[in-house]
């Protein structure tokens, strides 16, 4: 009984293991203060592409195949920096933009892309050759939200905060164009693309919806749920599309709800509250349909791993996460997931010193 209560507060259902950001021998680690890792992506080949932040942003890769299972730092990509995100465009060249206060307010951009097709030349033949390539700068003086990446019209999109303006991004030209202002007094940092527009929550909660042929945006009476009274200053701190049943999920802020967006019958549904924290820090479809995020109030407590079920409705606390190999490791801040091809859950933690957690889901019992 005494070990259970001691496991209590972990993660018992599946398995995590831990990848430091680099490897003694094989790839130099990513200083401390600047590993604390703010974006992933999985690419179509398994690899998964990392963005940190600090007193200078790195650009990783990590791929799990056997004789390549570390971290490799790709390149510095910013300095200073506190924010911004990476997509993974059809062409198989990845994308970034990073920025950071400069003299306390300025905000400096930087933008990179980066061309995976000449970088592996194996453990056997050396080591990887490419380095990311810095791009012309369109968004100094403007944070940037999440982005949000559309596979069939090759643009990315996103919101310049602050101003609430939405744009679209095209790698292959770097042509940036501002599309449409959301009104309002505040505007959650993240949008989605489903079905082909764009999806993103306004003030008071209300769902926006930005259609490309169309351009312009459409506030739909949706709104996302929230503690009574609360509504004034709830967002979307996250936002996920399943293209497989059609619907977008999400988690809040203030309180720390997950929802659905039901866009056959443009409803929203309340899936409840996880755990006792707020923040739905970030979330990711699991290749089996049932969506995994974080939980936890940012430099608060620590982050819980949470599981939503769309076939029953169960919505689960997994617990904290904690791996013990290759390392003894419990992280506390998380703000990056995604699912990787063989349908593991990645999560990036966020700390001064940072590491990679591949989390291995229960697998069923057959009935």
């Amino acid at each position: 009984m005494r070990r259970e209560i001691r496991k209590a507060g972990f993660v018992t259902e599946g398995a995590i293991i831990v990848r430091t950001l680099g490897l003694e021998g094989m790839a130099s680690p990513i200083p401390e203060g600047e590993s604390g890792i703010i974006a992933l992506r999985a690419a179509p080949n398994g690899r998964i592409y990392g963005l940190t932040h600090g007193t200078r942003s790195h650009f990783f890769v990590y791929d799990p195949f056997p004789t390549e299972d570390f971290v490799i730092d790709l390149g510095v990509v910013g300095e200073n920096t506190t924010g911004g995100d990476i997509f993974c465009a059809g062409d198989g060249l990845v994308y970034g933009i990073v920025f950071g206060e400069r003299d306390g307010s300025t905000v400096q951009t930087s933008v990179f892309r980066y061309d995976p097709s000449g970088d592996y030349v194996g453990l056997e033949h050396g080591m990887w050759t490419a380095a990311p390539e810095m791009l012309p700068r369109h968004l100094d003086g403007s944070r940037v939200s999440k982005l949000a990446f559309d596979s069939d019209t090759g643009l990315a999109y996103g919101l310049l905060l602050p101003g609430n303006v939405l744009f679209s991004y095209r790698g292959e030209s770097g042509e940036l164009e501002k599309l449409a202002q959301v009104e309002g007094r505040v505007v959650s940092p993240v949008v989605c693309v489903a079905d082909g527009a764009v999806y993103g929550v306004g003030e008071w909660g209300v769902v926006f919806r930005y259609d490309p042929e169309a351009g312009e945006i459409e506030l739909t009476g949706m709104v996302i749920p929230a503690g009574k009274g609360k509504d004034y200053v709830n967002e979307a701190s996250a936002l996920v599309y399943d293209g497989v049943s059609r619907t977008i999920y999400g988690g809040t802020s203030v309180d720390g709800y997950l929802f659905f967006i039901d866009l056959e019958k443009a409803a929203v549904v309340c899936c409840g509250k996880p755990t006792d924290q707020p923040y739905v820090r970030c979330l990711t479809v699991g290749l089996d349909g049932r969506v995994y995020g974080v939980v936890g109030q940012p430099n608060r407590g620590m982050c819980h791993l949470v599981r939503y079920d769309p076939r029953n409705g169960d919505l689960r606390d997994l617990g904290i996460p904690f791996g013990t190999v290759t390392e003894h490791w419990v992280t506390h801040e998380i703000d990056s997931i995604c699912t990787n091809r063989n349908g593991h859950i990645i999560l990036g933690e966020n700390d001064r010193i940072s590491h990679l957690m591949i989390y291995y889901p229960a697998v069923e019992r057959r009935r």
